[in-house]
């Protein structure tokens, strides 16, 4: 945690000392060097900080550890927004020397690194995750209007993960009483 911290200082990105904490949990690992918490949520009122710690966690998972993520939203147009805001942070120095390919394909938006690290980003359906292999974290964002449906359809994601490394990430607005999530 304190690591992904510092590494959103250097690339210029500050976050507020709620925004800290909630990194040092998601990013924090065992005695046996594994994610320390499986499953994880955050639920903030929109314009309050949420995607600032995913941008965060995901750029700081993938060029440092290595790890492939699956970031999911309840709308295309949301999945590419997120897709938009990670990429500004590898087309910079100094990430930009880790990047492999940035897919901008339509429903196929990935940010592969040379490390390994890879980030794809869909918009959920019951079968959107077809032919996604090894993923170590899945982030449901705007899961309050998540489907059981849409879980059990990446669940498999997961369950293949080659680290055994497995890590879901809710996040989203409180929801309504109309809400599936």
């Amino acid at each position: 945690g304190p690591d992904a911290v510092e590494l959103a200082r250097s690339l210029g990105t500050s976050a507020f000392p709620w925004q800290e904490g909630v990194l040092r949990h998601l990013c924090a690992r065992d005695g046996k060097d594994r994610p320390a918490y499986v499953t994880c949520g955050l639920s903030l009122p929109r314009q309050n900080g949420k995607n600032l710690v995913l941008e965060v966690y995901e750029v700081y998972q993938m060029a440092v550890c290595g790890a492939r993520i699956q970031h999911t939203a309840h709308r295309v147009k949301t999945a590419k927004e997120s897709f938009d805001r990670l990429v500004r942070y590898f087309k910079a120095e100094p990430l930009s020397a880790l990047v492999e390919r940035i897919r901008y394909t339509n429903g196929e938006e990935t940010i592969a690194l040379a490390n390994g690290g890879k980030i794809q980003f869909s918009a959920r359906s019951r079968a959107n995750t077809r032919g996604f292999a090894d993923v170590q974290a899945v982030v449901f964002d705007e899961a309050q209007d998540l489907t059981d449906e849409q879980v059990n359809a990446i669940m498999f994601v997961l369950a293949a993960s080659s680290t055994g490394d497995r890590q879901m990430i809710f996040t989203g607005t409180p929801p309504d009483p109309d809400s599936p999530g």
